[in-house]
């Protein structure tokens, strides 16, 4: 939710792009009247999962807005999700297309940094590792996981067909060849980080979410 309410405020962060660019919030080109969309749509969601955490009574909502606010302080300044992935998909079904040298090393580049979501800033202004601390609660219920993450990259491999691509230039294929077993990697990375987890005793931290419950981790 923290981050679909944020979202909407880094149009401001791809309104600075060459190509992209909509200073007026009116421009008919079809990158900015997909961006104007697109937020849109994010906010709707943020809307919608707002109203749910509200009426569930559960959650400070308080400390929700300290922690959004610090987001929106530190950010980078379709109808669903997966009409977005769509989009996401062909968008560089294309580019492998026109330069698949390039598409190739953006892609390689990219999982090299490692993709994060916006709330890696996040901050209550009480606990200044609270994304960790996230993170490691989501792995814990298996909300998300680097397994989750290794499946979607191994389902990207294959739809983009990355590891059939030819004719790549020397960077290309070097680039190809960090692609290529990269999910199974993350996978027995995570396999491992499991074993060590397991061995570990059991702690808790106060969570200002939940007004400040103990939450094990």
């Amino acid at each position: 939710m923290i981050t679909e309410d944020a979202l909407p405020t880094y149009q401001s962060m791809i309104n600075t792009l060459d190509g992209v660019r909509d200073e007026t919030a009116s421009s008919p080109s079809p990158w900015a009247v997909w961006t104007r969309s697109w937020t849109a749509e994010e906010n709707r969601h943020g809307d919608v999962l707002r109203t749910y955490v509200y009426l569930l009574g559960r959650v400070d909502m308080l400390m929700i807005e300290r922690t959004e606010h610090g987001i929106e302080n530190n950010a980078y300044l379709g109808f669903n999700e997966k009409r977005h992935e769509i989009a996401y998909a062909r968008n560089v079904e294309k580019l492998l297309e026109v330069d698949p040298n390039g598409a190739m090393l953006a892609i390689t580049n990219m999982t090299r940094k490692r993709i994060v979501m916006p709330t890696h800033l996040v901050y209550d202004g009480l606990d200044p590792s609270l994304f960790e601390h996230f993170s490691v609660v989501a792995q814990r219920l298996g909300i998300y996981t680097a397994h989750d993450y290794a499946d979607i990259l191994e389902f990207l491999v294959g739809r983009w067909e990355l590891e059939k691509l030819e004719w790549l230039n020397c960077d290309g294929r070097h680039a190809q060849e960090f692609v290529r077993g990269l999910a199974r990697r993350i996978g027995r990375l995570q396999e491992r980080a499991e074993e060590r987890a397991r061995g570990m005793k059991p702690h808790g931290m106060r969570s200002s979410w939940i007004f400040n419950k103990d939450v094990s981790l």
